[in-house]
């Protein structure tokens, strides 16, 4: 899977907070994360398309049409958001 991201996602953020976010083949998955996380992945018209909570690792969300997506990341260290392209 690959995971084409835009703005201030990539591997810079990958490398200065543990996370490891793929996306690809219609999914999102979060492959590690070094403390627990509540995640949220948006349609780019805001609704909510899935959640999760709690999670270090797993499939966020599955069965995404193609289109842009937001996903944001909270934590107790970690506060990201990253814009994808599925």
């Amino acid at each position: 899977m690959s995971c084409e991201t835009m703005g201030t996602a990539g591997v810079e953020s990958a490398d200065n907070d543990g996370v490891r976010l793929v996306c690809g083949n219609s999914c999102v998955e979060l492959l590690l994360s070094p403390e627990p996380l509540d995640v949220r992945v948006y349609d780019y018209s805001g609704m909510t398309v899935e959640k999760r909570n709690n999670i270090t690792t797993g499939v966020v969300a599955d069965g995404l049409s193609e289109g842009i997506y937001l996903v944001s990341l909270r934590g107790k260290t970690i506060n990201q958001t990253y814009k994808v392209k599925i």
